[in-house]
């Protein structure tokens, strides 16, 4: 019996500890916004664009803080935002020391900006 609760304990401890980031990484296409919350968690902010239900999670990773966005079509999703510095990174940029701290932060905000959308492989869910 103690090695079953002990077994246990440890499974939920070690799952609670997935970060969102990772968690984020291995959605797949076509789960359902219940899986997606009780697998992610809350989202940050809940909306609606282009016809599509958009989750915003918002997360630090790396001792920086994200945003990404989850879209879903019919309560199933559809693709996964680019991992985007979250909006405070702007104004990192601007109160820069020097030039190359900002030439620095500039140029990762925009090779996140143009990592575009994860499309998530639907023939990967059919096999």
């Amino acid at each position: 019996m103690f090695l079953r609760y002990f077994f246990v304990t440890n499974v939920l401890f070690f799952t609670s500890c997935v970060s969102t980031h990772t968690a984020l990484q291995n959605i797949e296409h076509g789960l359902d916004k219940q899986r997606v919350r009780n697998t992610i968690g809350k989202p940050f902010a809940v909306g609606r664009s282009n016809g599509l239900d958009r989750w915003t999670y918002k997360f630090r990773w790396n001792s920086q803080e994200y945003t990404r966005d989850v879209f879903f079509d019919e309560g199933r999703i559809q693709k996964v935002g680019p991992l985007t510095p979250y909006p405070n990174y702007e104004k990192k940029m601007k109160e820069a020391e020097s030039l190359e701290e900002y030439e620095t932060n500039v140029n990762f905000y925009q090779r996140q900006k143009e990592a575009g959308f994860r499309e998530i492989n639907s023939e990967k869910k059919k096999k």
